[in-house]
């Protein structure tokens, strides 16, 4: 089945177009009223007669419906917190029923979908959320990989590093790799902040800086 027939048959199932759902999301804004209560309702009906793939499909031919309108970024917003929602009530017993008899409003739920989320240690398409530790052991990882992968194939036979040096040596330079990054990532954002004079000057700070000074 392609991805076009899977998603008419999506918008089919759960009663939503991309337009329909464009509009519904468009009108919770407003403080948690009765209206906007019943919008909800018919918003996470219409989505949870769907497989959560075919959900998540739907919400991003709703994004792209609104690509290029003067609504493109309020839309885009809505979705993004749609996602949040729409994981929430489908990944987590009883989370429905709970906002429901709290009559919480879209912010007010949308806020409880991302606490729920955080605290269940899953992001909103089921997936497990990665600790900072984590993140920065899967790029070093790929990082090395990469390096790994380009030694091998550039050695020569005059070369006698073992496979195991090889990838140890690759582990040691991308990990310079990625401190560089950060460092050049953090200049950018003193320089963008502060200017141009401003970086310089802190930089034969930097440079002019002991420990001991700092005791």
């Amino acid at each position: 089945m392609n991805q076009v027939s899977s998603i008419t048959q999506a918008i089919q199932a759960s009663g939503l177009t991309p337009t329909g759902l464009t509009d519904l999301l468009l009108s919770v804004d407003a403080e948690a009223s009765n209206t906007e209560k019943a919008r909800m309702q018919v918003i996470l009906d219409g989505l949870c007669n769907l497989a959560m793939t075919e959900g998540r499909k739907l919400l991003t031919e709703t994004a792209k419906s609104a690509k290029g309108s003067a609504k493109e970024k309020v839309v885009k917003v809505r979705v993004s917190e749609c996602r949040q929602l729409y994981g929430a009530v489908k990944l987590i017993p009883d989370f429905r029923k709970g906002i429901e008899e709290k009559g919480m409003g879209w912010h007010t739920a949308v806020q409880a979908a991302r606490h729920h989320l955080e605290a269940k240690g899953i992001k909103a398409d089921g997936g497990a959320v990665k600790t900072p530790e984590q993140r920065t052991d899967e790029k070093l990882r790929d990082k090395a990989e990469v390096i790994l992968k380009a030694e091998i194939l550039s050695a020569d036979g005059a070369d006698q590093r073992t496979v195991a040096e090889l990838r140890a040596e690759a582990f040691g330079k991308a990990d310079s790799v990625i401190q560089a990054e950060r460092v050049k990532a953090h200049a950018k954002r003193i320089m963008e902040a502060e200017g141009r004079e401003y970086g310089l000057a802190l930089a034969d700070e930097l440079i002019n800086w002991e420990p001991e000074a700092a005791k």
